[in-house]
Parts: structure tokens; sequence; C-alpha cells
């Protein structure tokens, strides 16, 4: 399975690319739905908060209105309660200008009060005494000439409310005095639910609310701060998140686009991988036909100069375990002569068949040319299996072959040559190589003639052998 490797390795990085790729698709979109729904989400606290501040300017202004009014300074100074009511109080109780007033006297006990649901009747008690004294310590450290309200919020019997404090002051307020004591006015808005709700409308918010404690983390909140500056309340509402919902409506089309492309991919790498392994089998195929001769389906004279050229079979030979076996075969020009080429060939795989019925497994078996074929022997134990083998060749190729229901006689000249513990011999018969001297960098000594002379004593005792 190694040859499948490179067609593995490019499948593999092609669905990694694909699956990447589709990663990083929705990956960038998720990401960019979580900043649009960060900046949404910042965008709407900055307009809740500037609209918070709008309703504290507009009760510092209403105010300062009323109190810089030499008319309220003089009504109250005389305590005309009727003109109070007709010219401030109606403004809480008729008109809606406030939610809630009140009047505090120079020593700052509370003259007059009202809000939205008291009726004309003034009700002192309706702003604790506690919250007139905090509000009026609003305007300790501003000069009498300064008229300027300041704000704070409240709870005024278990509701929230945005109050504005300011002296009543007359027109010419540069006149005051420095150790002048005035009275001092009390203005504010119930944040009632209903008002919560008109100004979240303002910047399609739907549930803009006041809690007492922190809310979840899927809901936005904002602070309130009292009058001392702790945090007394939070202003919550549910986010508005584009991106969440763009994300969701996109997710589909990519999606499927993703999908249709993830098919495509997948089909093109399973092409390209069949391809490549098409092409690893090619090159296989092309490397064994290589090695491999195509008639006798033996390994070829390629595979022998490799087979030899191995550092085991080097190995085998300077342990003098090593053996290469010659066969030729004689009268194979008369069958081409007689039946042609065709049936040469036949005859050529019946000796292969032969051949490979008589060389034990773990030999190596060459073609090496036309009638010609090597037999490697790498595990010698002693010089007789050579011997042996040999004759067994000669043996199992003399019967008669059959070739187009005519017979033939054949015979095999058989030579070898084996190594010599702690020497490379070189040996050349037929112009064939025999055993390159590989395992050795220096130059050795050749014993090619006594090689030669050694092969022909045992070809006349494998020959004399047979006669008898």
């Amino acid at each position: 399975m190694g040859k499948y490797i490179l067609p593995r390795t490019i499948a593999l990085h092609m669905a990694g690319g694909i699956i990447l790729a589709a990663m990083i698709v929705v990956g960038s979109l998720f990401w960019m739905s979580v900043q649009q729904d960060k900046q949404a989400s910042s965008a709407t606290l900055t307009m809740v908060a500037g609209g918070i501040e709008a309703l504290e300017e507009q009760i510092r202004t209403t105010t300062s209105d009323y109190a810089w009014w030499q008319d309220a300074l003089d009504g109250v100074s005389a305590g005309d309660d009727q003109w109070i009511y007709s010219n401030m109080g109606s403004g809480v109780t008729e008109t809606g200008t406030a939610d809630i007033m009140a009047i505090v006297a120079p020593d700052l006990s509370v003259l007059y009060a009202w809000d939205n649901e008291s009726g004309e009747t003034s009700n002192p008690v309706l702003v604790p005494k506690p919250i007139v004294d905090r509000m009026t310590g609003l305007l300790a450290d501003l000069p009498v000439t300064t008229v300027v309200a300041r704000q704070a919020i409240a709870r005024i019997n278990g509701q929230y409310a945005l109050l504005a404090v300011a002296r009543i002051s007359p027109d010419d307020v540069e006149a005051l005095g420095e150790d002048a004591r005035l009275p001092i006015l009390i203005m504010g808005y119930y944040l009632t639910p209903e008002r919560m709700l008109g100004i979240g409308r303002n910047f399609l918010i739907d549930d803009l609310a006041i809690s007492d404690v922190s809310v979840p983390d899927d809901k936005s909140q904002l602070p309130l701060r009292g009058i001392a500056g702790a945090t007394i309340g939070y202003l919550n509402w549910t986010p508005h998140l584009p991106g969440k919902s763009i994300f969701a409506k996109v997710m589909l089309p990519v999606g499927i686009a993703l999908a249709v492309f993830s098919l495509i991919a997948f089909a093109a790498t399973a092409n390209a991988r069949r391809l490549a392994r098409s092409l690893a089998d090619s090159e296989e195929e092309a490397s064994r036909s290589a090695r491999i001769d195509s008639l006798s389906n033996l390994p070829n004279r390629l595979s022998l100069t490799e087979e030899i050229a191995r550092p085991e079979t080097g190995r085998a030979a300077a342990a003098g375990r090593m053996a290469v076996i010659y066969v030729d075969i004689n009268g194979f020009k008369n069958v081409n002569d007689t039946i042609g080429h065709a049936g040469g060939d036949t005859m050529i795989r019946q000796i292969s068949q032969r051949l490979r019925s008589v060389v034990p497994d773990g030999m190596f078996l060459a073609r090496v040319g036309g009638d010609e074929f090597n037999v490697v022997l790498t595990d010698l134990d002693e010089p007789e299996t050579a011997l042996n083998l040999a004759n067994q060749i000669i043996t199992t190729i003399s019967p008669p072959y059959t070739v187009d229901d005519l017979q033939f006689h054949v015979t095999a000249s058989v030579g070898y040559a084996i190594s010599a513990q702690g020497q490379c011999h070189r040996w050349r018969s037929f112009a064939m190589p025999m055993w390159p001297c590989t395992m050795q960098r220096n130059p050795v000594p050749s014993s090619l003639p006594s090689t030669i002379r050694r092969l022909r004593v045992e070809r006349s005792r494998i020959s004399r052998s047979r006669k008898h």
C-alpha cells in the first residue's frame, strides 16, 4: 500500500483545504456578525445614555426656569399659597410640566409639595426629609448669585425619580449679598415603566426598564447613580443584535453554496486521487515491466543487476555464502528454425516453468538473454549445494518438449561460481558479468583465470557424471 501514500496525501491535503476554506468562510461570517453585534450594542448603550442625559437636561432647564423668577421668590416669601399653586404647583398637578415639586424654606423645611397624583392640596411630607437634605446639599458649593440647577436620581416612596434642585432667585441675582438665604425648588420626573418604554422606543428598544439588581448577561444595562454617587439601580434592555440575525439569514444560502462547493471539490478530490492511484499503478507496472521478462515472467537482466548490487548479496559474497549458476540452453536455435519464433517462445515458457519447479524458494532466478538463465544463491551452506542444484537443472531441462505437436530435445550447459570468503571475485562467461565487486572500494585482485578454469572443471565433472 506504500505506493498509494502520494494519492492519499493529495486527497487529504485537498480535503483539508476544503474543510479549512469552509471554516474560514463560516468563521469570518461569525466574526463579522459578532463585531456588528458589539457595535450595535455599544451604539444602543450610547443612545440610551444620551436619552437619560436629555431627560436630565430637560428637568434641569425646567427647574431653572421656575427658580429664576422674581414673582416666585416674592410669592414664596409672602406665603401666597394661592399664587404659588396657580403658577407653580399646577404645573405638576394639571399640565404635567413635572411629576413632582417641592418648595423648601431657607431653613430646609418643606413648605409645599405636590406630585402628579396629589391634587391641589400641598403635601409637605411627599418628599422625604433625607432626600430634601441630600438634594439641597448639591447646592452647597454654589454661590447664591449663580442660578444653576443640579440633578440626581433618588428613590421616593418606592419609585425611581430624576430630581433637579435650584435656588429660587430674584431677577437681579447680582444684587444679592453673599450671606443671602433663599428658598429652594426641587422638581423631578418619576422614572415610571411607561416613561422608560417611551424613551426606549425612540431607539427601537421595546423593553427598556429599571431593575434594582444587575441583569443576566443576555441583557444590556446602564447603572443609575444616586445622590451620593453610588449605584442604586440599573437600566436594562434586550440588545438589538443585527449581526446574529444577518448571520442566521445568510447561513442558509452560504451553507448551500458551501455544500455544493464541497461536493464539487470532494468529487474533484476523488477524481484526483483516482488519477494519482492510476498513475501510481502505471508507474509500478512500468517499473515491473522494466524488471520482468514478459515472455517467461521471470526477472530480467536489470533485476539481476539490482539483485547482485543489494547490500545483502554483497555481505553473503563476502562471507563465502554466495553462488551464481549460469544456464545456457543447447539446441534452442534448431527449435526457432523448425517452427518459428512463436514456437520458440512457447518453448521458453515451458523451460521457465521447469526451472521454477526446481529452483527453491528464496533463490533468485532470472532470464538474462534469449536462451540464457541465471540463478543467484545468497544463503549457501556448502559448495555442494550449488553443484546439486546444477545437476537438478540439467535433469529437469533434459526431458523432451512438445510444441505444436512436435517433440524437441534440448540440453543445458550449466556452470557456477562460488564466492571465496573475504574476497570479491569477478567472473565473466559468455560476456556476462556474474558477480561485480560492489562491496569493496579498494582495488582487489581479480581471480578471473582461476575462476574460468574452475568453471571448466565443474562442467567436465557434471558431463562425466551424466554419462555414468
